[in-house]
């Protein structure tokens, strides 16, 4: 008969203490250092090793031979004991978070106020809903609320929970099969302090508690980003290892890197080498009471742990000081971009569908309206490299050139073969879409060529869209309870931000000029052929000249043509590059103004068709002739697609232009107000 058989035979006759599904479970959890320490606790020298030659039928040299036990080993010392289940719960309390303890921290605001007792309640709910539809062998499984426990000495509560991990294994048969791990983990939530911390654990695990947090208070949580600047000042410089990135590395460059050195902050060659790359992670000697430690530290995703075992009174008080002291310091120090990372703002859902180029402009951006909340002196100066290809889903962008001769910082540059389309590439190249020719000058619009080989001549000129300044304001007020209703643009890496603007979108019935053709009146047939009709009309003629336009045909007529209502009237040239195409004076709040319109021919005018870009760019550049043009007419004759109507209104506030849409109803009206006249 075994030892094994025997122990299970004093256990059946009561011998042994009888330990519940509970008490089983705690053994389970506790760290093997904790139960060997519970063991020698209770026992002398003698005892230790004479319980030790009970399970392994050897005798050890002394008592530290406990450490070499297993857990089923020491669970039977434990079962055939003395031991209390006091005593279990005192060793559990003080060893079970596990080795390298550690926690994922997160930042979040909340106005909602939950008694503990309605956390427990609505994140048991919460956790069913959200696994309700796992796969039947999921990985993990089964993540149950265990108790909750209000900490006084920190001010905060910590909610605990178990779960299934699935491991998969070979049997001795050769055939795949698994099994199931019970473990634990927790959750700190701080009201007063905007925090929670989540042991580490399986990210799964850690992503279903974060979603149910989030949920049940109504808020966003997002993992703080820990960056070398934080990490710096919160923890000091003691780096033995670091891992770094770097996106943007050349041909000669590494793009990742990892430097190892017990004094790497000593050695300033070392620290250069990692100057151009983003830490992804990196290990730390600190001191916690008074015992040299190891910190490691995952920098994106807001991941701490120690190294070395630490009872869990001590883990605890020193996990939650630090907590604080980031949390602290990050609030304090909002006006410093490279610590406002540190919040991590872009891992909001909002974020989703851009690209990472585009996120990390977003960021500053906001970064610097939260600024100019503060101070109206803010530094308007974007540190994010500007890769305009990879901007201009978002951004309305155009391009002017710097003329000495004219005096003016804006001049609108055309190529030789005269188009205004001119693009700049990711690496600074200048092109014109028209031609597609590669340019060292461009011409003003006098007609003085300037070398544009020389970035300082070209001033580039970048709005937000209004799908992206809607998405910042929103964010602002959701999230940061900050109402911004100004607008936002960026010229030569400056951003510039408008409290208010005298810039907006004008109704047709506020311009005097309009009125007749306002009140003329068309029913259902007259609407058809109108239509039918203005889908025929072209939006260029054949005829190059100003003087010919107005004595052209009517057969050959184009939508500059209808215009010539007005008194005044001068079409534009007609050479598909034209700054402006219809231009006359109209009154408005009882002054004139100098109208210029953009039109175009029936077509698909949405917010990312060809025509629709050309119609914003044009906008775009005549906003920036303030001296010549008042009210800018957006002309065609089509319904506007609403999102192109929100950029256009948009680019008026940002520009402080005034603006006017003329779309199928009115030009339906001015083409039958154009027939009358003519019959006249």
């Amino acid at each position: 008969m075994s030892i094994y058989d025997i122990l299970w035979m004093l256990k059946k006759w009561g011998i042994f203490m009888k330990l519940t599904k509970q008490l089983k479970t705690k053994l389970d959890l506790i760290r093997l250092e904790g139960l060997c320490k519970l063991i020698l606790s209770k026992y002398d020298e003698e005892d230790v090793i004479s319980k030790i030659y009970n399970v392994t039928k050897t005798t050890p040299k002394d008592s530290k031979a406990i450490y070499k036990l297993s857990r089923a080993q020491l669970t039977i010392i434990i079962e055939s004991s003395n031991i209390t289940k006091e005593e279990i719960d005192t060793c559990y309390e003080e060893y079970r978070y596990g080795l390298k303890p550690g926690f994922s921290i997160f930042s979040f605001k909340s106005s909602k106020k939950l008694s503990t007792n309605q956390v427990c309640t609505k994140i048991q709910e919460k956790l069913k809903e959200i696994t309700n539809n796992e796969d039947e062998q999921p990985a993990i499984k089964n993540i149950i609320y265990n108790n909750s426990e209000y900490l006084k000495e920190e001010n905060l509560t910590e909610y605990s929970f178990y779960y299934l991990k699935k491991y998969s294994y070979i049997n001795e048969k050769e055939e795949p099969t698994y099994i199931y791990e019970l473990k634990e983990t927790f959750v700190w939530i701080s009201i007063e302090d905007n925090f929670v911390a989540i042991k580490n654990c399986d990210e799964r695990v850690i992503k279903k508690l974060s979603l149910a947090i989030s949920q049940i208070y109504e808020a966003e949580l997002y993992p703080i980003v820990l960056t070398k600047e934080l990490v710096k000042k919160v923890f000091g410089d003691r780096r033995k290892k670091v891992s770094g990135i770097n996106l943007n590395a050349n041909e000669k460059e590494a793009e990742k890197i990892m430097i190892s050195d017990s004094k790497l902050d000593e050695k300033e060659e070392l620290k250069k080498q990692l100057e151009p790359y983003t830490t992804t992670s990196e290990t730390l000697e600190i001191n916690v009471e008074d015992v040299i430690n190891t910190l490691g530290i995952n920098n994106s995703k807001g991941k701490i742990h120690l190294t070395k075992n630490m009872a869990a009174t001590s883990f605890r008080k020193w996990s939650i000081t630090t907590i604080r002291e980031i949390i602290k310091y990050i609030a304090s120090h909002e006006t410093e971009f490279e610590i406002f990372k540190s919040k991590n703002i872009m891992s909001n859902e909002k974020w989703t569908n851009y690209t990472t180029e585009q996120k990390k402009i977003i960021e500053e951006i906001i970064f610097k309206i939260i600024c100019f909340s503060k101070d109206k002196n803010y530094n308007s100066i974007i540190q994010t490299k500007l890769d305009y290809s990879k901007l201009s889903k978002y951004f309305m962008n155009k391009i002017f050139i710097n003329c000495n001769e004219c005096n003016d910082s804006y001049c609108v540059p055309k190529c030789n073969c005269g188009s205004y389309d001119i693009k700049m590439t990711a690496n600074k190249t200048i092109i014109c879409s028209n031609c597609g020719s590669t340019l060292n000058y461009l011409e003003c619009e006098e007609g003085h060529k300037i070398n544009v080989s020389n970035i300082e001549n070209i001033n580039i000129y970048l709005i937000p869209n209004s799908k992206l300044y809607t998405d910042i304001i929103d964010f602002l007020y959701e999230n940061l309870k900050i109402q911004f209703d100004g607008c936002i643009s960026i010229i030569n890496n400056n951003l510039q931000i408008l409290e208010k603007s005298n810039g907006c979108l004008l109704k047709l019935s506020e311009i005097k000029e309009f009125e007749a053709i306002l009140s003329t009146e068309i029913d259902t047939h007259e609407k058809e052929i109108l239509d039918s009709n203005l889908k025929k009309i072209k939006e260029k003629c054949t005829y190059p000249t100003k003087e010919k336009c107005i004595n052209c045909d009517d057969k050959n007529m184009c939508i500059l043509k209808l215009f010539t209502t007005y008194e005044g009237y001068r079409p534009g040239p007609h050479h598909g590059h034209e700054f402006g195409d219809i231009n006359f004076k109209v009154t408005y709040k009882n002054k004139q103004f100098e109208f210029v319109g953009i039109a175009k021919s029936s077509c698909n005018l949405t917010r990312s068709s060809k025509e629709a870009r050309e119609m914003i760019q044009q906008m775009l550049v005549a906003s920036q002739d303030r001296q010549r043009i008042g009210i800018i007419g957006a002309i065609c004759p089509i319904k506007f697609d609403e999102q192109l109507e929100k950029d256009i209104e948009y680019l008026a506030k940002c520009t402080q232009s005034k603006i006017v849409i003329l779309d199928d109803l009115f030009m339906e009206k001015q083409l039958k107000y154009y027939n009358i006249r003519n019959k006249q």
